[in-house]
């Protein structure tokens, strides 16, 4: 599921590349999901799947849960506790240090649980120089 989809990212380029999953991108707002829709239709993408609705109100549970930093980390797990069976891959930006200690404080996760991957030793643009990706594992 790539929750916050927005416009349809990380979600269609997933898609895109592993077309043999199949993808839930979920937005709360519909003008979004509208988008996300139409760029999967005119790609024909048939993996994907879209849903103007919380993650909250989602039935089932899916392998892996993706998001491009729809708010903090903290804020974020609570919406999809119970909703993954492998791992999280929030894409975030900027110092997320305080927001990793809010989680490792309130025991949301486990340490060991935990990786953090700077998108700079893939792309080597300043911009991703304060990008990251935090894996949190089952």
């Amino acid at each position: 599921m790539d929750l916050g989809t927005g416009g349809g990212f990380p979600g269609i380029p997933l898609a895109i590349y592993f077309e043999d999953c199949n993808f839930v991108l979920c937005d709360s707002v519909g003008k979004k999901i509208k988008v996300a829709n139409a760029v999967a239709q005119a790609l024909g993408l048939k993996n994907v799947t879209t849903v103007n609705d919380r993650a909250e109100n989602l039935p089932g549970t899916f392998d892996y849960v993706v998001s491009r930093a729809v708010t903090s980390l903290d804020g974020f797990l609570p919406w999809i506790k119970g909703k993954y069976n492998k791992g999280v891959l929030y894409l975030k930006g900027g110092d997320i240090d305080e927001e990793i200690a809010n989680c490792l404080s309130r025991h949301i996760f486990e340490k060991k649980k935990l990786t953090i991957i700077d998108t700079s030793c893939f792309f080597k643009d300043e911009w991703f120089e304060q990008k990251k990706i935090v894996i949190i594992g089952r």
